[in-house]
């Protein structure tokens, strides 16, 4: 049949996403287009064998195949061709580069279901049986080697072909999660672990190894992701997962090439699910190690402190000592304590002993503080005066700076001190941080000087000169910084500048800024401060991680209580007093008016939540007070339970709170839980297991595994926006806004535009508008997305928009609003905005008016329970505790006030008493509780304010500073 009628050159060249054929008439060809394809990320190919013309061919179909791959294809002329599917003829597939002009006669002429039909240039056509074809992994043979790929052919006619799969160099290296430390390199393990606090050392777990050749090694690997980063400072070699696969760990600095589909990695090399797999790089071919799992220990059980002070070394350490230890200064000796039973230590100063280790884990050593060791003299004298431990006034005066760091007070002359503190105290990558953290203040201080600088700058260099195992990058800044213009050698000059641009992906953006600046300093270097200048502003429209906060600062966050306090020790039980009396504040709001809930199921099961709670914040005494309440609240044996739900949920909770109390449940009480277990029905049971498996799911959805913070912020965070989209018209209102997302509009013109953005926003709320509450709902939070990129401008106008909204929207809903819970979500979303952006008094306020109209109303009971677990618990827990006091006491009223709507002579009378509505109304009032007490969710708005406060700082920066004049 001639074809040469319905085949024309593309008007319009066909897309990429969609199955193409490629005819492959030389065997050789079919390993390189088939690797090519796998490093370029597409394993979509599948392979049939053809005979035409009285020889073998193949015949290649890839989905969505890369551009690339069409081209080189197109390149080898008369060895390959490709061809699309027709869009309008099933089974003709149609010459790359062409399209068909006649295709109701092609159909006409063409209709054969079993074999497809290739068109020719030439005028003429192939029609061919194209079945039988094989997934490219059913034909692959890898390897993990360094030989190139190559063809090879097999029996029985099969084309099977062989890939390597190879490590390749990571652009950028990822976080170690694995260290392998050779014998050789133990010392570096003690020398860490000595300055390493006891309590940190569960973060971490060790593992002792002997490969086949002899060869002694450690691997280190973090017990929970995440938490042990900052003692992963070893040395050594960093191992990472590829592509998530667990139990496969490449170096940080490398990758596997080409990508596979992920259950291939397990057939390659061989992943078992009880062992670790690491591929070791070297010289050759790379080696395969397994590791058993259960062969890591945590390392606080293998760390035994000893002395390692001498007297006279001790003498010197006393008489240097900047504190008064008065009659202590010579303390007397304890007969009785010494030579306890224990492990022998000889000698003074105990070293680690180097014989060949076996694969097994033994104790390290690591020296520890003095013990004293002075001539025997009369107890009696010593025990007169009750002992007062002196405080330890270096922790006391880093928690201080810290604290003032992390909420952005801090001056230059606090940020150094820091750093010093840290020197001291051996922490050199936090005092790395605290001296780069000074030179940035100082950059802009009002009196920076020359001498000030170079003082700084030496302040850096000393903390990345004392540790053993800066960063290369650190290192690089550290001698930029000891660049002097008078004694400058221009070819150190043009060396430090080749490495500050090779290693300027891993500095922050602060830290890599001041460098530059030294630099330009004395070269003058115009346009290379614009274009590192451009460089770092790109980063930060990407969000490509230019601004890093310093662990110091991120540990303070996160752990500390009372971050907002510059008198109280976080280690000292007392100093949390006003933090743990705000909490039990919270609870007890809560627990008056669930007094007065109208079903008493409900009541009860709460009342064993309470316990639960209480036995998490270490209140014993309460828990198990609340336990024995909770229990005799239950049903009398043998008689009907009309709430199984919340029998089961009572016990449930009251399940946890002994499992947290563990020994200190009296055997009484333990009894009477068992004795209560006994007498479930089947029935019970049932809904027992049903409710102790959903809460199973929710806490691991909130621990959230490897980022706990993160993840609980993202359950809870679950909102009403998350399937709908804005119209068209609405999403016009944000398009002026797009300009201003980058953060670098002048604050007036942002301001102008948050100003209509609003106007136009209340004109939606109209109620002749055609627009629902909950679009707009949805706008304002976007909205306050942008605005929050300028919260921290000194110019308040942009805030000031968002405060004046607020003030102008209805207190009360008009009569013909369709959703009461609509108008209550776009208060509410408001309110948060206020929060979110630094207004939380007028947020309060406006949260907590809106929670006194709900009370008033009547809501759907789901529609209720949703909004307040995705909206007003999120508001609550962004608040401090101290905060939080006025809004659960008005959301616990109008929850009562509901209920009492739901239980009360009409429709809904027994409502609450079905399962269903039990367990939300149940799960609801526990999470309540978690918000009175929480702090996860402020936590990670504290941390987020931080980094973004560090992003908006450097931006405007970027924008004004010139370290070289008259640029």
């Amino acid at each position: 049949m001639s074809v040469a009628r319905v085949l024309a050159p593309w008007r319009e060249e066909a897309g990429l996403d969609q199955v193409i054929v490629i005819w492959l008439h030389e065997q050789a060809l079919l390993a390189s287009v088939a690797t090519r394809c796998l490093q370029l990320g597409n394993d979509r190919i599948q392979l049939t064998r053809v005979e035409h013309a009285g020889r073998d061919c193949f015949l290649l179909r890839v989905a969505a195949a890369p551009y690339y791959i069409v081209s080189w294809c197109l390149e080898q002329a008369g060895q390959a061709e490709v061809y699309y599917p027709s869009p309008t003829n099933a089974g003709v597939f149609i010459p790359w580069g062409f399209e068909l002009t006649g295709a109701a006669l092609l159909k006409r002429s063409w209709s054969d279901d079993e074999r497809s039909l290739f068109l020719q240039l030439d005028g003429t056509s192939r029609a061919l049986a194209t079945t039988g074809w094989q997934s490219v992994y059913e034909l692959l043979e890898l390897d993990f080697d360094c030989d190139p790929a190559h063809w090879q052919t097999r029996e029985l006619g099969r084309a099977h072909f062989q890939v390597s799969v190879r490590l390749e160099a990571r652009h950028v290296p990822a976080l170690p999660e694995l260290l392998l430390l050779r014998e050789s390199e133990r010392d570096q393990i003690e020398r860490h672990l000595t300055l390493t606090h006891a309590g940190e050392l569960d973060e971490l777990e060790i593992s002792a190894q002997q490969d086949e050749a002899g060869e002694h090694f450690y691997l280190v690997r973090e017990r929970r992701r995440g938490r042990g980063l900052a003692l992963m400072q070893l040395g050594g070699q960093g191992f990472a997962s590829f592509g998530g696969i667990d139990g496969l760990l490449v170096p940080v600095e490398l990758t596997l090439e080409p990508r596979l589909r992920r259950d291939q990695y397990r057939h390659v090399f061989g992943l078992k699910a009880h062992m670790f797999t690491l591929l070791l790089a070297g010289e050759g071919s790379p080696r395969r190690l397994e590791v058993a799992r259960d062969s890591f220990h945590p390392l606080s059980h293998i760390v035994e402190h000893l002395s390692g002070f001498d007297q006279v070394t001790l003498d010197d350490v006393i008489a240097n000592s900047p504190f008064d230890l008065g009659r202590y200064r010579q303390a007397p000796s304890r007969p009785d304590l010494q030579n306890a039973a224990g492990p022998k230590k000889a000698g003074t100063v105990v070293g680690v002993a180097r014989a060949p280790v076996e694969p097994v884990v033994e104790p390290v050593v690591v020296a520890g503080d003095a013990m004293l060791d002075a001539a025997p003299t009369a107890a009696s004298e010593f025990f007169d005066t009750p002992l007062v431990p002196i405080a330890d006034a270096l922790e006391q005066r880093e928690t201080l700076l810290e604290r003032r760091i992390a909420r952005r007070l801090a001056s230059v002359e606090e940020w150094l001190e820091l750093s010093q503190l840290k020197l001291k105290m051996g922490k050199h990558v936090d005092a790395t941080a605290a001296a780069a953290g000074a030179l940035w203040q100082q950059r802009f201080a009002p009196n920076a000087t020359p001498a000030r600088n170079r003082a700084l700058h030496r302040a850096f260099i000393e903390a990345v000169e004392a540790n053993a195992e800066a960063s290369a990058e650190h290192k690089v800044v550290a001698n930029v910084f000891a660049l002097e213009a008078d004694r400058l050698d221009l070819a150190s000059l043009v060396r430090l500048q080749g490495e500050l641009t090779l290693h300027q992906e891993l500095l922050a953006g602060t830290t890599l800024w001041l460098a530059w600046a030294h630099i330009w300093s004395i070269n003058a270097d115009r346009r290379s401060q614009e274009e590192v200048r451009e460089r770092l502003l790109l980063r930060l429209r990407d969000g490509s991680g230019v601004v890093e906060t310093p662990d110091f600062v991120r540990r303070r966050i996160l752990n500390d209580p009372n971050i907002d306090e510059d008198d109280v020790d976080p280690s000292d039980a007392a100093g949390n007093d006003a933090e743990s009396q705000s909490r039990q504040r919270n609870i007890e709001v809560v627990r008056r008016h669930v007094l007065h809930l109208c079903t008493p199921s409900l009541r009860a099961a709460f009342v064993s939540s309470l316990a639960r709670i209480e036995a998490v914040l270490g209140h014993s005494d309460d828990a198990r007070a609340y336990i024995s309440e909770a229990l005799a609240l239950l049903p009398a044996q043998g008689a009907q339970d009309p709430t199984p739900m919340a029998h089961a949920w009572l016990l449930l909770q009251a399940y946890l709170a002994l499992g947290q109390l563990r020994a200190s449940v009296p055997a009484e009480l333990v009894e009477r839980f068992r004795q209560a277990m006994a007498g479930l029905d089947t029935g019970e049971l049932e809904q027992l297991e049903r409710v102790q498996r959903e809460t199973r799911e929710r806490g691991d959805r909130a621990r959230g595994g490897d980022q706990p913070v993160l993840a609980a912020l993202a359950q809870r965070t679950r909102s009403f926006f998350a399937t709908h989209a804005l119209t068209d018209e609405l999403a016009s209102v944000l398009t002026p806004l797009a300009s201003a997302a980058d953060g670098e509009l002048d604050s007036g013109d942002v301001a102008r535009m948050m100003r209509a953005a609003f106007h136009e926003t209340l004109a939606a709320l109209d109620v002749r508008s055609r627009h629902t509450s909950l679009e707009v709902a949805q706008l304002i939070r976007q909205i306050v997305a942008v605005l929050r990129i300028y919260r921290w401008d000194p110019n308040d106008q942009v805030v000031h928009e968002l405060e004046q909204f607020a003030g102008r929207l209805a207190a009360q809903p008009d009569r013909s609003e369709p959703s009461l819970l609509y108008f209550a979500l776009v208060r509410l979303t408001t309110a948060r905005g206020l929060i979110d952006v630094g207004r939380r008094q007028a947020g309060i306020a406006l949260a907590a008016a809106t929670l006194g109209w709900m009370r008033d109303q009547h809501f759907e009971l789901l529609d209720l329970i949703d909004l307040i677990r995705k909206e007003v618990l999120v508001l609550i827990e962004l608040c401090s505790p101290s905060e939080r006091l006025e809004l659960l006491r008005r959301l616990m009223e109008t929850i009562v006030a509901q209920e009492a709507l739901f239980s009360q002579g009409n429709a809904y009378g027994s409502m609450l008493e079905l399962s269903v509505f039990a367990r939300e109304f149940l799960e609801m009032l526990d999470l309540v509780l978690e918000a009175a007490v929480g702090h996860d969710t402020l936590v990670q708005k504290r941390l987020q304010d931080f980094e973004e406060f560090g992003e908006y700082d450097l931006r405007r920066r970027l924008r004004t500073d010139r370290p070289v004049q008259g640029a």
